[in-house]
């Protein structure tokens, strides 16, 4: 049997052992503070390897960034001249630093909200939020997100999912194989996924292209009069949703995927022997909705 002694030895170890682990845990990351002045409307460029990057937009000339760095890190650069700023993390050399999120850099950044904004990140996922005039947003394997209003909204990752909340003049977002989704959007839109789900919901929509190749697409949203809707999938099914007051020029062609409609006056389930194709108009026909498929299926329905 263990004495006392010995017992209280092992105890005593174990949480000596324990304060030193969590001791080099927290040396292992540092906060870092720094932040410079920059015009209401200047450019401002964000790069981060992996981690994640906040940018929230406010009513201040200044670039503020708050930071929570790994070991890997060696600098964290913020510097400022007139209209430009530039935010960027620095690695140390070697691939030992590389490992265990060793290189991880956690940014919260506030910029001018009429900011030029551009991030690019390798892994780190990107969130903007209240930056309105123009928002440039690149990933190879991060998640970008996009919340608010903004004159030109761009957002493209090429394995991360791409969310996009709220409105802009232009917008355009991206992605290879994760899920792209819009919600509330307003103005132009181009919307594409190669084996992704791409969907468009709610909003007002003067001009939207959206595809994919195998996966599915779905828009349900108001189409503005003399509107203009392009939806196409290879393989992926399509689902047009759209209000009864809509007036546009519906055409949709499968080669041999089935069509289903519950728009309108006019049901079609069936076409050419070699090619699916229904064409109908709703209310004064102002507008244009074009769907294609190769095989997959093609559904219109009230929204």
């Amino acid at each position: 049997m263990w004495s006392v002694n010995l017992m209280a030895r092992i105890w005593l170890s174990g949480s000596l052992v324990a304060m030193l682990l969590v001791s080099t845990g927290l040396q292992a990351e540092q906060a870092r503070s720094k932040s410079c002045a920059v015009s209401g409307n200047g450019e401002i460029e964000i790069s981060n390897l992996s981690g994640s990057v906040e940018v929230i937009g406010w009513s201040r000339e200044e670039v503020a960034v708050e930071a929570t760095v790994g070991e890997g890190v060696k600098e964290l650069v913020v510097s400022c001249q007139g209209s430009r700023a530039k935010v960027e993390v620095l690695l140390k050399e070697g691939s030992s630093h590389y490992k265990n999120g060793a290189a991880d850099a956690h940014l919260t950044i506030q910029v001018p909200s009429q900011s030029l904004l551009s991030v690019e990140t390798v892994s780190a996922n990107i969130q903007v939020s209240e930056v309105t005039a123009s928002a440039e947003m690149e990933s190879v394997s991060g998640n970008v997100a996009f919340s608010g209003s903004a004159d030109e909204v761009s957002a493209e990752s090429v394995s991360g999912n791409v969310e996009i909340q709220g409105t802009a003049n232009q917008l355009e977002a991206e992605s290879v194989s994760g899920t792209v989704s819009v919600a509330e959007a307003s103005g132009q839109l181009s919307v594409s996924s190669i084996s992704g789900t791409v969907e468009v919901l709610g909003g007002f929509v003067t001009e939207a292209e959206i595809d994919s190749v195998s996966g599915s697409v779905t828009f349900r949203a108001e189409l503005a009069a003399n509107g203009e809707l392009e939806a196409e999938s290879h393989s992926g099914s399509v689902s047009i949703a759209l209000p009864a007051s809509t007036s546009a020029v519906i055409k949709a062609s499968s080669f041999s995927g089935g069509i289903s409609n519950d728009l309108g006056s006019e049901k079609a389930d069936k076409g050419s022997d070699s090619r699916r194709e229904v064409e109908f108009t709703l209310g004064g026909g102002e507008g244009r909705v074009s769907v294609e498929t190769f095989s997959g299926s093609i559904s219109f329905e009230d929204y």
